[in-house]
């Protein structure tokens, strides 16, 4: 069922099962990486090197001296505030593995205010060059969020160092069943 919210001036559609919230290229890459914006010192570009699903993925190199590798969704995604979102990532080294996060951030646009209540990080994931990782976070959205975006970040990279990202996700409600499946490499 879909109807207009007139606060958010948005149509909303009750969402089930395992309904990613994303749109289909922000999520998977095969098209292009266009809904991405690289963070400070990173480059992001699709890449055909490697792939979960499909045939491309999100590649984030490092371009100065060591740190944070990362990107965010240039748009955000209609949500309602207080309830429940579990965020995914799954991460690839190139060669070195790295901790590989991914971070939840509420959004309220409606009001011109921006970003609200801080924001939600997974635990800590170390990504490798023989397999995928999956990043998971959860949390409760502010009262006053409207919109939602995500961030992947791999810490403590070093120059020139290339990671890869596929299959982001955000979904309604807690999802235990994404936490407890698909833990082991693939």
């Amino acid at each position: 069922t879909a109807t207009y919210n007139s606060s958010i001036h948005a149509i909303e559609t009750e969402v089930g099962g395992l309904d990613n919230i994303l749109d289909y290229d922000d999520s998977t890459f095969e098209d292009s990486v266009a809904g991405w914006t690289a963070g400070g010192s990173t480059t992001r570009a699709q890449s055909s090197a490697q792939a979960l699903h499909g045939n491309d993925s999100m590649s984030l190199t490092r371009n100065a001296t060591t740190g944070t590798a990362n990107a965010i969704m240039a748009n955000t995604v209609p949500i309602r505030g207080g309830e429940m979102y579990t965020a995914q990532a799954w991460f690839r080294a190139n060669t070195t593995g790295r901790t590989c996060q991914i971070q939840i951030l509420y959004w309220n646009v409606a009001d011109g205010i921006g970003l609200v209540g801080g924001s939600s990080f997974s635990a800590d994931c170390v990504d490798v060059n023989t397999g995928w990782r999956v990043a998971y976070a959860w949390g409760m959205a502010p009262a006053n969020a409207d919109h939602v975006s995500v961030q992947v970040n791999i810490l403590a990279v070093v120059a020139t160092e290339v990671h890869y990202v596929d299959q982001v996700g955000i979904f309604p409600g807690l999802r235990l069943e994404l936490l407890t499946e698909n833990q082991s490499d693939l």
